[in-house]
């Protein structure tokens, strides 16, 4: 059986991906599966930074919730350091 704690990470990593998905669509599906790959790593191990960074109490609640805000930055912050290599390589490359 799987910690509370577990299950409620988890859980918000995939909300937060979910969202992302929603909000900052892909363009590519190489696209989709590395940062959905990385959201849902990410989310749960930063989630208890995010909750101590808010300063939020340890339950079930903040724990989806800091889990779902790490994964959907993970998701965004991915995306925007892909954008920017691709441009600095083409910057180069002129």
């Amino acid at each position: 059986m799987l910690p509370e704690t577990v299950v409620a990470k988890m859980f918000g990593a995939f909300s937060g991906s979910v969202i992302a998905l929603i909000f900052i669509p892909p363009k590519t599906l190489i696209g989709f599966f590395r940062r959905g790959a990385v959201s849902l790593i990410v989310g749960p191990i930063a989630s208890p930074v995010v909750l101590n960074w808010l300063e939020w109490p340890a339950n079930f609640d903040n724990f989806v919730a800091s889990a779902a805000i790490a994964s959907f930055a993970s998701w965004w912050l991915l995306g925007a350091v892909l954008a920017a290599l691709k441009k600095a390589i083409e910057t180069k490359a002129e």
